[in-house]
């Protein structure tokens, strides 16, 4: 995993580093409310120089699978 994708997710999340993995998701974790998804998409945008859709938003469903979006669009993370 991309260490500054790992510090953004983090930082939103207000959590270490090192537990950072692809399974967490908004259930799962008790920290990631509204605020922290907001923080996790601006984060990611301002760090990688670009922007989501509407559509593309829906898929921030876990960790995995918003590094799987980043993936698709030539990112690492």
């Amino acid at each position: 995993m991309n260490q500054d994708f790992r510090a953004i997710v983090a930082v939103a999340l207000n959590m270490p580093a090192s537990e950072v993995r692809d399974d967490l998701t908004p259930e799962t974790t008790k920290s990631w409310n509204s605020l922290a998804m907001v923080e996790i998409i601006s984060g990611i945008e301002k760090s990688y120089n670009i922007g989501f859709e509407l559509d593309e938003l829906a898929r921030f469903t876990s960790i995995g699978a918003i590094r799987d979006l980043l993936r698709s669009k030539g990112f690492a993370a």
